[in-house]
């Protein structure tokens, strides 16, 4: 069976993107191994069909937001972690569909 991965920030929020995201992985479920790989908790405000697999790399952000110089910081440290942990989960885990939904994933 062929696999897709979902590669998100989060599927924590309420948003549109994570209910797009959804919505494509339970339809995609039907015929492919799906995997979504999020930075934060292995949790989805949406509902997911059983067959999904919900996977965190466990790099949540944290940001101060009366400071700016710290977000950058923040966000710059996030990610190098991030890149270094998906380059394992990639090395150990092979999808012949990937999904990237943000542009600076």
């Amino acid at each position: 069976m062929k696999s897709i991965l979902f590669y998100f920030n989060s599927m924590t929020p309420a948003g549109g993107i994570e209910r797009v995201i959804a919505t494509l992985a339970n339809k995609f479920s039907e015929d492919l191994k799906v995997t979504i790989l999020v930075k934060d908790n292995a949790y989805s405000h949406y509902s997911l069909n059983e067959k999904i697999q919900l996977v965190s790399l466990d790099c949540e952000i944290n940001f101060d937001m009366n400071n700016k110089v710290s977000r950058v910081i923040e966000a710059g440290k996030n990610l190098l972690k991030s890149q270094k942990k998906l380059k394992n989960f990639l090395a150990k885990n092979k999808f012949d569909y990937y999904y990237v939904a943000h542009p600076l994933n």
